[in-house]
C-alpha cells in the first residue's frame, strides 16, 4: 500500500477514507490524545466512510496493513 486518502478534509464529521495499493487490514480513528474513538472495516472497493459523533478537533485516521506497517493521516473535524 502506498497510503490512504481522507476527504473532504477538514470536514463536519463524515469523511471517506480510500486506500491505495493492497488495502488495509484494519482502520480506526484516534483522538488527539491517541485514544481510539472509532474502529471501522474496509469495504471490498478499498473505501470506508467514517462519521465521528462528538467534538470538533484534530483526529487521526490510522490504517494497519496486512504486512504490519501503519499509515496515519490527520483529519480535522469542524
Amino acid at each position: 500500500i502506498t497510503g490512504i486518502r481522507v476527504f473532504p478534509n477538514p470536514s463536519v464529521g463524515e469523511v471517506t477514507v480510500e486506500a491505495s495499493g493492497a488495502g488495509a487490514a484494519r482502520v480506526n480513528v484516534l483522538d488527539a490524545c491517541g485514544r481510539e474513538v472509532l474502529p471501522a472495516q474496509w469495504t471490498r472497493n478499498g473505501k470506508v466512510i467514517l462519521n465521528v459523533p462528538g467534538a470538533s478537533g484534530l483526529y487521526f485516521v490510522r490504517a494497519v496493513m496486512p504486512n504490519g506497517s501503519v499509515t496515519t493521516t490527520p483529519w480535522m473535524v469542524r
